[in-house]
């Protein structure tokens, strides 16, 4: 093929496919043109025309709670001081400790003392001697099995044991 056949061959193909795109945009542009037309005939249903009460009404019937901007501070509000009531709670809670303490022949009260200091029933060895020696109880402690708890006073383990 010549030179000057081959650009006319490449000139028919230009024309060609310029042809048939601007019969597609003309096209469709004119769909777009009847589809705005049939958008305005159809029923608006905006939410941008709907009143507030109508919205609301509407959220309320699929099942949705709708409250104010005032009434979702208070509850926020309300929350915060539930979550601080919460953590003094937390603060406030103490882990008690349980433990059966068995009371052997020959078991001194110093020993006694010292197995409810170990197992965290009382914190100090010394309240508890002070507390038999001066009601003068040391040679009254029964041996067996006791259950004893943090919860517990001085006297009242001491009560229990004798």
């Amino acid at each position: 093929m010549a030179a000057k056949g081959l650009q006319q061959f490449a000139g028919g193909l230009f024309l060609a496919t310029a042809l048939i795109g601007g019969a597609l945009y003309v096209s469709h542009s004119q769909e777009e043109v009847t589809d705005a037309e049939e958008d305005r005939e159809a029923p608006l249903t905006s939410h941008e025309e709907l009143s507030t009460t109508q919205l609301i009404e509407q959220l309320e019937q699929e099942q949705y709670v709708v409250i104010s901007e005032d009434e979702f501070a208070e509850l926020h509000a309300q929350l915060d001081e539930q979550e601080d009531r919460t953590e003094e709670n937390e603060d406030e809670r103490q882990t008690t400790y349980v433990m059966i303490l068995e009371i052997s022949q020959g078991m001194t009260s110093y020993d006694v003392a010292e197995q409810l200091v170990r197992g965290h029933i009382i914190n100090n060895e010394q309240d508890l001697l002070s507390y038999v020696q001066n009601e003068q109880l040391s040679h009254r402690l029964r041996t067996g099995k006791y259950e004893v708890t943090s919860d517990m006073t001085i006297e009242e383990i001491v009560e229990l044991m004798t």
